[in-house]
Parts: structure tokens; sequence; C-alpha cells
């Protein structure tokens, strides 16, 4: 929750009057509603609206609230060419949308319009939504998100609602409203923010809601919603059976019955060629962020409507700041680069795959561009994003569904010389991350895909110019630009960079180290290991959330010696993360004192990635990725722990990152002449207690129910026996660490006794 209300802070807008509001952020396609129309709307729907008032004055429940609400909006609606439906669903389930989501139970809600009247709400099915609360407005006095706790939580819940809604349609942009007793404030939200009304007293200003109403409801395509995007559309019932017979017999294999296949699919046009095609969405997204503010990007299998097509393939939708290239420039330049140097026999497409077609709506329809950051106070229009489109040739799985260890290194050996491919072409990645390496369908290789914010070298530069010798690079300030890199895969200079408040080049050694990152990460999580840490390792290495505790966090990991191997079942497997610790210690020469400065390269990672692939002691025995239940272990709780804990001699203090007890065994391979000291005094170093109950209380006392489904509360339960078990081998160590202490006094004041003694 804590971070969703961070969110809901930055994408603050601002507020504009109602007539702003409604003539530049709800202008659609149609002519605005003229006084007679609306005249007409206040005339048939005012007795609803007295009966509304009077309930809100009598109501003591919001509940009691809704009923005639509702009815006073199916009485504004009534006569509009394609009506909407109204009704009070906070008893009504909406399912979620992502595995990571919750259910939902908006207050009342508005559907898309002309649907028949239905059993089931959802998602998929809602145009708006109005959440009541009895007096809380969430905007303050100043026209700003109000900062106390129930409110900022109310405006999480409204703007959830938006974000589910464009979620489900696909829409470029969503509207919501929010009732607090006689007063409300309508919302616009985009995938870079949202702007909000005053507030405005709806009892007695009877022509607002109706001309909202209006507006969206009609002032959109004929039949769509204000803000729908007109490039999707649903396919009929027979549309949906012919598209599925052409998938099972391009693919028997697919697995989907008809339904699974066809149930919430969609045509999605794409340029191919220049020529605008329709694509066939097969069975659920492959993946959609959830993100409110974001990219919004999702991806989706999918069969072109072109009986020419012999495959599926992968169609991305995503939203992407105006100031970078599209992702389509940067694959244009890698196949160029590919075409001419396998022409020479110079190139492999090992790691890559090719790009059909694209799409870049933000340059042909205005509605598919956000506003939200250029009217934020010191936006500009380049901060805003676009909407784009990427067909691409290959399917892929996320790495952590590898089907066994080697299977997963030898992906990741796949993508990386992908990488360099297109670093040779002149195009360096910049985000990889778990979600940006997939693993194909048909043959196990490794390739990269979302190169959205990647960056040209000079020498890309220049073949992009050559390929587009009329267009001109997108300029902004690198510093109003998003950070690059996903934050728990970033190398270690990068965030010494960060907490230090300078800028650093991101550099191709940057990317090689998150790969290193990405195999770690997938490690933790889903394979067997010997961290003292559990199931807590993943969450305690990567989940801290301050620069400062993420360094120190990166760096105590590449000086653990694991000297029986992190993997011991699996040697190939603990050798190759042994060598490419090594490998990033020595670079991260910000960081750590001993480390050599020498930077990693495509060759030193790709061999030592060819060494392990070539062992022959890899598993016999299956070992695919076991399912992962994250714990509860929250970012304050391992800032906490890295903060608390007492420092190695082997970090500088100019440094001033955090350590553990753990890095004092570094490897003395990597710092031989710094460690000799640590070794020494660490079986007297003290530890920091903690009261781990207090901790559980704390911990408990600060969640909130309603975020947690089921699988979560059993986690729950899993983490406070965890716990237990963790404050109970703390204190048997602290017992041996107490005794041994005793015995050094013991022996002390024998030896001073025996010296006294001896004197007299």
């Amino acid at each position: 929750m804590a971070r969703w209300k961070q969110r809901v802070n930055e994408g603050f807008s601002r507020t504009e009057s109602l007539s702003v509001f409604f003539s530049e952020h709800m202008q659609g396609d149609a002519p605005a509603p003229d006084d007679a129309t609306i005249d007409a709307i206040v005339s048939q729907a005012q007795p609803a609206l007295e009966t509304a008032t009077n309930k809100i004055r009598q109501a003591k429940l919001e509940v009691k609230m809704y009923p005639s609400f509702v009815s006073y909006l199916q009485k504004i609606v009534e006569d509009f060419p394609s009506k909407p439906i109204f009704a009070a669903t906070d008893r009504q389930k909406f399912e979620r949308l992502h595995p990571n989501d919750h259910d939902s139970f908006p207050d009342v809600s508005g559907s898309l319009p002309g649907l028949p009247s239905f059993v089931t709400w959802t998602w998929d099915v809602t145009g708006t939504v109005f959440e009541f609360k009895f007096e809380d407005d969430p905007i303050d006095r100043n026209g700003k998100p109000r900062q106390n706790q129930k409110t900022l939580e109310d405006l999480v819940q409204l703007l959830q609602n938006a974000r589910r809604i464009y979620m489900a349609s696909g829409c470029c942009f969503a509207f919501v409203v929010s009732v607090f007793g006689k007063n409300a404030r309508l919302f616009r939200v985009d995938r870079s923010g949202y702007i909000v009304t005053e507030a405005f007293n709806w009892t007695t200003s009877p022509r607002v809601f109706p001309e909202f109403c209006w507006r969206l409801y009609n002032g959109g395509q004929p039949g769509g919603i204000l803000g729908a995007d007109t490039t999707l559309s649903i396919p009929s019932y027979e549309e949906k059976k012919q598209m599925y017979d052409r998938v099972i017999a391009l693919k028997p294999d697919l697995g989907m019955s008809f339904e699974e296949a066809t149930a919430r699919s969609r045509w999605v046009n794409v340029a191919i060629d220049t020529h605008v095609k329709r694509c066939f969405t097969v069975g659920e997204p492959i993946f959609q962020s959830k993100g409110l503010f974001c990219r919004g990007t999702r991806t989706d299998r999918v069969l072109v409507e072109d009986p020419e097509s012999r495959k599926l393939n992968v169609l991305k939708d995503a939203w992407q700041q105006a100031c970078r290239h599209p992702e389509s420039d940067f694959l244009a330049v890698i196949q160029d680069y590919v075409k001419e140097a396998q022409a020479v026999g110079k190139a492999q497409t090992v790691g890559l795959t090719a790009c059909l077609g694209s799409y870049n709506l933000g340059e042909i329809y205005h509605e598919h561009r956000t506003i939200a950051a250029a009217l934020r106070a010191g936006g500009i229009t380049l901060q805003d994003r676009i909407h784009c489109r990427t067909l691409s040739e290959d399917i892929g799985s996320s790495p952590e569904n590898y089907k066994s260890t080697f299977d997963l290194v030898q992906a990741l050996w796949h993508a990386i010389q992908g990488h360099q491919t297109a670093f040779e072409a002149g195009v360096l990645h910049r985000d990889i991350s778990i979600g940006n390496i997939l693993i194909s369908e048909t043959d196990l290789l490794g390739f990269l895909h979302d190169w959205d914010y990647s960056e040209f070298t000079p020498e890309g530069l220049a073949r992009f110019h050559k390929l587009f010798p009329d267009r001109s690079p997108n300029i902004l300030d690198k510093s109003l630009k998003d950070m690059t890199g996903t934050y728990p895969f970033l190398a270690l200079d990068l965030l010494q960079a960060r907490r230090k408040g300078v800028t650093r080049q991101h550099e191709c050694k940057h990317d090689l180290e998150s790969f290193y990152w990405v195999l770690i990460w997938t490690l933790l999580r889903h394979a067997d290991h010997a961290s003292e840490a559990g199931d807590a390792a993943c969450s305690l290495l990567f989940d801290g959330s301050l620069d400062y505790n993420a360094v120190g966090a990166k760096l105590l990991w590449l000086e653990q010696p694991w000297p029986h191997g992190l993997f011991p079942s699996n040697p190939p497997l603990s050798r190759l993360v042994r060598e490419l610790s090594l490998i990033f210690y020595n670079q991260a020469s910000s960081c750590a004192m001993a480390a050599t400065g020498v930077p990693a390269t495509h060759e030193s990672v790709l061999a030592a990635f060819n060494r392990a692939l070539k062992s022959d002691d890899w598993p016999i025995v299956p070992d695919g990725a076991k399912p992962f239940v994250p714990p509860i272990v929250t970012a304050p709780e391992i800032e906490k722990q890295l903060a608390t804990a007492p420092s190695a001699p082997s970090i500088p203090a100019s440094a001033s990152l955090p350590t553990s007890r753990q890095a004092l065994r570094g490897p003395p391979s990597l710092a031989p002449d710094s460690f000799g000291l640590s070794r020494r005094l660490e079986p007297w170093m003290p530890s920091t207690p903690k009261d781990h109950t207090s901790d559980l209380k704390r911990k408990l006392a600060e969640m909130d129910a309603a975020d947690l489904d089921d699988a979560e509360l059993e986690n729950m339960a899993q983490c406070v026996k965890k716990q237990v078990e963790i404050a109970e081998k703390e204190a048997d160590s602290m017992r041996e660490m107490r005794e041994k202490v005793d015995v050094m006094l013991r022996e002390r004041r024998k030896r001073q006794k025996a010296e006294t003694g001896g004197g007299m």
C-alpha cells in the first residue's frame, strides 16, 4: 500500500475547473452538447435527483446512498442512443486481472454502452466507477492530494479502479468519480498521471453529472466510450471459431480449449510493411503490467488475420515516454546490421528475434498520447507517453519457468550473445531484467526483447540516420527521463552513482552485470541453494528500497566465498556463479577498495558460461524451477537488518556501506590482504539481537488484511514460523558466543592471577 500511495502522489497532475475539464479533457470526436440538450436531461432527471438528495441527507451508511444515486444516473442516460447500465456493485466481486492483484468491489459502476443486461459484472464490461465516502474529500484546499492515511487509501482505491478499466478494455484513458456526501470530483486518469476537477455540490449543481455522462458515453466513436481504443475490437463468435480452427491447425499442441483460447480474445491493429492488419489474440496475455502510471506493457500470443500467416507471433502493446525512440527503431538498426554482417558471414541471430511489424499510434491519433505529465508543474510534452505496438516473430516464456538449470544457463548464454550482436550494431539495451529475457517455446533458445529503454551508440546513431534520413532523434535532458533499468538488476556502479547523486553513463558492462543478477534472482527463488537465509535470500538481496542498502547487499553477496558451493548438488552452477561473482566484483571499483576495476566484457562473460555448459557433471535428476511463494520480508525490515549490522574492514570508510557478519568470511581470492583481520575477528564480532516477537507484532499490526489473498495469508503463517526458527537459532548463536567470551575472560583472569601470585 505504501508504494501505491507514493505513486498516487507522483501521478498527480493538476486540479482544473469544471469548464476547463469538460472543454479540454473530455472533448471527443462528437460536438460538445449544447445547452438545450443538457437542459432536457436535467429536467428529465430532476425527480430522481431530488430523491437521491434526500437520501444523502438521511443516510447514515454509505450503502444506503447507492440505490437512489443509481436511479438518478440511469435517468440521466435514459434517452442516450447507446445506453449504459448503472448498478450498485459493492457486493459484486470483480475478478482480479492479474495473479498478484486483488478482487475488488467498486461502490457504483457504469457499464460500457450498448450492452444487453448481464448477470456478472467484470472489468471487461465496465466503463466508469463511482466511489462513495461520507465527508472524505481526497483533495485538500490547495488542490493537491490530501496526505492523511485514510484519504490517501481512498484515492489509491479510486485510481486502482481506473487502472483496472484500462487494463481490461485497453482504453487510452479512463474517467472515475469520487463522491463524498453532497460533493464530488471527476478524475481523468491516463498512464502518466491524473487530472481532477474542483469539488462541486452535485445536489445543487444539476448540470454536472448530465454533462459528464453525455460526454463520456456520446463523445467518442458511435457506440463507444470516450477514451476507448478504436484500434481494438471484439471478434464475433464466428470469427473466434474460424481463428481458433486456424490456430489449432498451426499449433496442434496448443493445450487450450476453445473457451480458454477465445474467451478474452480481441482484434488488435498493427502495421506490417506499411499495411494495417488485424491480429487475433489467443488465450490470456503472456504478460500484463499491473502498474498504475507506467508503460502498461501487455504481450499476447497472436495470429495475424492474413491467410499467409503460418505461425503464432507475439504482439507487444506499450506506452513509452515520448522522449524515447520507439522500439521498432532499435530493432530496425539491429536487423540492418545483421543483414549486412550475414552477407559476409560475420553475424548470427542467436539471442534475438525478428520484428515483423510496428505501429506508432501516438503519431496518428491524438488520444493515443497521454496529457497528464505535460500539465504537471514543471512538466513538458516529451515526458508524456505515446502508444506503440511491436509484432515479433518468436513466442517465449519467462526464465522462471526453466525446465532445468542447464536450460536456464543456456538461455542466458544465448541472450548474452544476442546482446553482443545488438551492441556491435550500435544498440545498448539498458534494461536487462527477468521480464526482458525469454526462453523460446519451440527450441529452448533464450532471446532478448523489450528494447524500449535502449540507446544508440555513435555507430548505431549513424546507422539510424542512414535508414531514416528524414527523422531526427528525440532530445531530452536525461535527468528528465525515467531511470533506465529495472531496480533489482541494476549494476553496482549505477547504484553507487545513484546513492551519491552523481551521473554515470550506462555502459555495456552494466548490462552484462544485470544478466548476472537475473541469474542469481532466478536461482534464489526457484533452485535449491545453500544460502543461510533460505527462502528469504532473494528478498534480503534484492528488496532494499534505499540505494545505500542495495549497494551494500550486492557487494556483500559478491564477496561470499561459498566454500562448498552455493549449489552443493550442482557443481557446474556453483563454479559459474563463483566465476561470475569474481568478474563483477572486480569491475565494481566505485564500491570496493579491493576490486581491480577490470570491466566485464562479452568475451569474458560468455567464456564463463561456455565453460559451465561444457561441464560433464550437471545434475542427472530433474532440477526444473520450483514454485516460489515470496516470504513476507518488508523493505524497512531489510534496511534495518543491513543498517544495524557491523561493518567489515574490507569496505572502505568512504563507501559508507552497510554489511553483515556473514560477509566477514569474504573470499581471499578477491582481496587476499584485506580479509585476514576479518577472519581472525569473526568469532568475536558482536551481532545485534532483535526482538523478533516485537517485529512480528509490528508487521502484523501494519498489514492490511484486504491487501492479502489466501495464498499470502498462508505465506504469512509460514513467515511467522520461519521467524521463530531464526530467533531460536540466533539465541543459540548468542549463547555460544557468550560462552566463548566467558572462557576467554576466565583464562585471562587465571593468567593474571598466576602472574600476580608469581610476583609475590
